[in-house]
């Protein structure tokens, strides 16, 4: 069985800025829920080299399945007790994607940002 890397990153409110995991190790979990902010978690998957986190957003262009469709744009959201099933939040629906961490993004995904970082993408988020 592989074994799942845990890794966070913090989106702080008051100085608007992205902490990465490095930062986080000086902290416990109780402390960093404490600040005002956002803590996401790392969803053990990369797109193009770069490591999605709870609240990123992503497009996905379905020419496979849906031909001359719209992309799909949604936001990462860890679902289930363990933390370790993960699928698009289209706001009033999450549609699960995969079940372990062993599943693989669709080859057409990009990453276009993240929800605190880039709040003008959520306008962008897919109806369905």
């Amino acid at each position: 069985m592989k074994q799942r890397e845990i890794e966070f990153r913090f989106w702080s409110a008051l100085d608007n800025i992205m902490y990465d995991n490095d930062y986080l190790e000086d902290y416990t979990i109780k402390e960093i829920l404490e600040w005002e902010g956002h803590l996401m978690q790392y969803i053990n998957k990369k797109l193009n080299g770069v490591k999605l986190f709870e609240g990123d957003i992503v497009q996905h262009i379905n020419e496979e399945f849906y031909g001359d469709q719209p992309p799909t744009i949604a936001v990462i959201k860890l679902t289930g007790n363990l933390s370790n099933t993960f699928g698009w939040d289209f706001g009033n629906y999450v549609k699960l994607m995969g079940y372990n961490i062993d599943f693989d993004l669709p080859e057409d995904a990009v990453l276009l940002g993240n929800i605190y970082q880039n709040p003008e993408l959520i306008n962008q988020i897919t109806e369905t």
